[in-house]
This record gives structure tokens, sequence and C-alpha cells, in this order.
């Protein structure tokens, strides 16, 4: 799921945020250009917090024990 919310290749997200940030890019215009920075903050945000979250939930020592 993680995969796909960072818009990794070949899968669902990947196109639908390629496509965005390319017409915005070849829109060659000061809001054009502040849309694709602004999508592409975005998407390395998205990237952030997913690998993070798989990382704290996944990789990642737990910081406690539980006593059974």
């Amino acid at each position: 799921g993680s995969l796909s919310l960072i818009g990794f290749p070949f899968l669902t997200r990947f196109y639908s945020k390629d496509v965005i940030l390319e017409l915005a890019y070849t829109k060659y215009t000061i809001s054009g250009n502040f849309a694709f920075w602004l999508g592409s903050v975005s998407v390395l945000f998205t990237s952030y917090y997913s690998f993070r979250s798989v990382y704290f939930m996944v990789v990642k020592e737990p910081i406690y024990r539980l006593n059974s």
C-alpha cells in the first residue's frame, strides 16, 4: 500500500501523479511551474511519511515490552 501511495512505478498512483506533474511542468507558466514544484514537494513528503510508518511498524524494535 505504501509503495502505491508514494507513486512507485507500475502501480496505480504512479501514473496519476506522473501525468499531473508532467502536465503542470509543460504549461510553461508561473502557475504551472508553481503547481509542479508544489506537487513535487508533496510527493517527497508523502514518500517520507510512508517509508517512516513502514519503518516504525516493521523494522524498528518496539520501545516497550508487554509483560505476560
